[in-house]
């Protein structure tokens, strides 16, 4: 027997199965954008230095590195690194660690936290809950959304060749704990829970960089990011 039982509006239904549609019909530009610039990769996702960093396990995440933001163009700093090694007999990793921070800014300057501002206290379909232990988690678990919001700030936009992240017209929501960006199968199920909790505005934003990928891209890159 179902606990509670939610109908979407049609209007909204109606919308998602629209965007969908144009999405299905999307083709990559001829003349990618400044999104498209994958200099950065490079240097932040394969190359000489990407290997070194991974082998002498600098960090103990493989995606941290991959995550920083270049502090010049992706040609300064690979031609740092070749003079590095040129003058290096053997690298070792305090000196690649010293590099590193000369020339990379950590993680986390392609993401900022939004507060949703259509979020609803008490979507209805709570109230159709009885089991009174059940729409008190139910409620608890509404008030995450308000802290799983996230944008990419502009500078990713105006310096896209010192992220690997993909820059995003609107906000997004995230899956959480280390996975801090957006994320194409997460996404179905997430926006599911937007609609179900009246957040249209969220839920019709997250589409639309679906979409905005799609046309870029062709197709959704995981996490939106470049590699």
């Amino acid at each position: 027997m179902n606990v509670f039982h939610c109908s979407l509006p049609y209007k909204y239904i109606l919308d998602i199965l629209l965007l969908l549609l144009v999405a299905s019909n999307c083709r990559s530009d001829d003349n990618p954008g400044e999104e498209d610039n994958n200099d950065n990769c490079a240097v932040l996702c394969s190359g000489e230095l990407f290997e070194d960093v991974q082998l002498l396990r600098l960090f103990n995440s493989s995606t941290r590195f991959p995550h920083m933001k270049l502090l010049s163009s992706p040609e300064r700093i690979q031609h740092e690194f070749e003079v590095l090694k040129n003058t290096s007999n053997v690298l070792d990793r305090g000196e690649l660690q010293k590099f590193v921070e000369k020339w990379f800014a950590p993680p986390g300057l392609d993401i900022t936290i939004v507060m949703p501002y259509d979020w609803v206290e008490e979507p209805h379909f709570i109230n159709d809950v009885y089991d009174i232990k059940l729409r008190g988690w139910l409620h608890d678990l509404n008030g995450i959304w308000k802290l799983l919001l996230r944008k990419t700030p502009e500078d990713v936009k105006e310096n896209a060749n010192r992220y690997s992240q993909i820059y995003l017209p609107n906000p997004f929501v995230i899956p959480g704990g280390r996975f801090t960006e957006m994320y194409y199968w997460d996404s179905f199920w997430t926006i599911e829970g937007l609609l179900l909790c009246q957040m249209h505005h969220t839920a019709r934003k997250m589409i639309e960089n679906l979409l905005h990928l799609m046309k870029q891209y062709g197709h959704i890159p995981n996490g939106s990011r470049k590699y």
